[in-house]
């Protein structure tokens, strides 16, 4: 199956807004271009059953089927081929469940460190980044996470409300059916990109 990349692209090459403070809330301009991490080498032990998963996941029937491909897909994303990283990552969601946002980010950029190949790496410190308020700094590590590996429809749905956030619902509208196109029952994400449609049209998306 050839997955919607066009939106992806560009949405990764297009001027991102300028989103942290001083500047003005209705005035965003383009970030600075942060430097995009080699693509790595897919795993062979991995890769394989990914391609699977994802072919399952764009067909997948039904909500319940749904997640039950989209769980597979998460276990292989958590998998850095480190015993000493993968604990280090669980230990982040036991601090992001626990709001505990600065260890988490400590552990993060511990983890980075190691590995900065690791798109679930990006993708959780963007979602803590997110959390704190720093839009920019969450967009950069998205856009990491999506030049590694390009189906992560979390990433994409993490970049929609970003631009959601900073009141650009098209551009918003584009990437949350980016992440639809890759994982149709994504919850939450239809519901969301519907409303926008409603809410400012579809013209031009």
């Amino acid at each position: 199956m050839r997955y919607h990349l066009l939106p992806i692209c560009l949405l990764l090459c297009a001027p991102l807004p300028a989103l942290s403070q001083p500047l003005p809330p209705q005035a965003p301009g383009p970030l600075q271009a942060a430097p995009e991490p080699e693509r790595r080498t897919p795993d062979p032990r991995f890769q394989s059953r990914l391609d699977q998963l994802f072919e399952r996941l764009a067909a997948a029937r039904n909500e319940a089927e749904a997640g039950n491909v989209s769980e597979q897909i998460a276990r292989i994303w958590n998998r850095s081929g480190s015993d000493t990283l993968d604990l280090l990552m669980e230990r982040v969601g036991t601090a992001m469940q626990a709001q505990d946002q600065l260890t988490a980010l400590d552990l993060l950029d511990s983890i980075l460190l190691l590995k900065s190949d690791w798109p679930e790496a990006y993708s959780r410190r963007a979602a803590v980044l997110f959390q704190q308020k720093d839009l920019d700094g969450a967009m950069r590590d998205l856009r990491k996470s999506l030049a590694l590996e390009p189906r992560h429809y979390q990433a994409l749905a993490g970049v929609g409300m970003i631009f959601r956030q900073n009141d650009q619902p098209r551009q918003a509208l584009a990437a949350f059916r980016a992440a639809l196109a890759i994982n149709p029952y994504f919850k939450g994400i239809k519901e969301t990109a519907d409303k926008l449609a409603q809410e400012h049209g579809d013209q031009g998306i």
